[in-house]
């Protein structure tokens, strides 16, 4: 997964009577970022002009960023600038974590007609925030602590007939029960992979559950 750096340059104009001992940059999602609370780089100078390099940066979101400069007075900044995607630019999301739905995780006494229903948040069709699809899911299951069967790959499409979303965003998707194959009084344990069109993905927690 590549990962996004942002440089930047800047000039000590004024050092308030002090020798600077440390400059550098600090941003967040926040305006007015201070080196207390939002990550900072140092930019090894402590005189003049000096450039920096901040990140990694999460694509699509917007960040506020302004340079600092510290000596035994204090720390001081400069102006605060916001940087990111302008008004009509499409963010694209990676999906999130899948949630299991049911069967319940550890439930006993689980039928072997039982259906594999899960969720994961993809965005509204409101919002800017845009899921990359198509989504491809991968659904592994069997008895071993780890699962490692691979049951179904499938690709979720807008409005597709494998899977309906709420109004909040949140996309549940069904497995049939006679893809399941499930044996009496076993326990089995699976859990799903979401990978979308701009390879970014997740992989779900392991879930457990025992057939009477």
């Amino acid at each position: 997964m590549y990962k996004i750096y942002a440089t930047g340059q800047c000039t000590i104009t004024n050092d308030g009577g002090a020798s600077i001992s440390s400059s550098g940059a600090c941003w967040s999602s926040s305006p007015d970022p201070t080196v207390l609370n939002s990550p900072s780089v140092t930019s090894g100078s402590v005189e003049g002009l000096f450039e920096f390099t901040i990140g990694p940066l999460e694509e699509g979101n917007i960040y506020y960023i302004r340079a600092f400069a510290t000596n035994k007075i204090g720390t001081g900044y400069g102006k605060t600038f916001r940087f990111g995607p302008e008004p009509g630019y499409i963010i694209y999301s990676r999906p999130s974590v899948p949630l299991q739905l049911t069967p319940k995780n550890s439930s006993i006494g689980v039928s072997i007609d039982a259906t594999l229903d899960w969720n994961y948040y993809c965005g509204t069709d409101w919002a800017d925030v845009r899921q990359a699809y198509p989504i491809i899911y991968t659904i592994r299951l069997d008895t071993n602590l780890i699962p490692i069967t691979v049951i179904e790959t499938d690709t979720i499409i807008p409005y597709g007939p494998n899977s309906h979303i709420d109004f909040n965003g949140n996309r549940t998707v069904n497995l049939s029960s006679n893809k399941l194959n499930l044996k009496l009084l076993t326990t089995y344990y699976w859990e799903i992979g979401v990978k979308d069109a701009r390879g970014a993905s997740q992989t779900s927690s392991i879930w457990s559950f025992t057939t009477r």
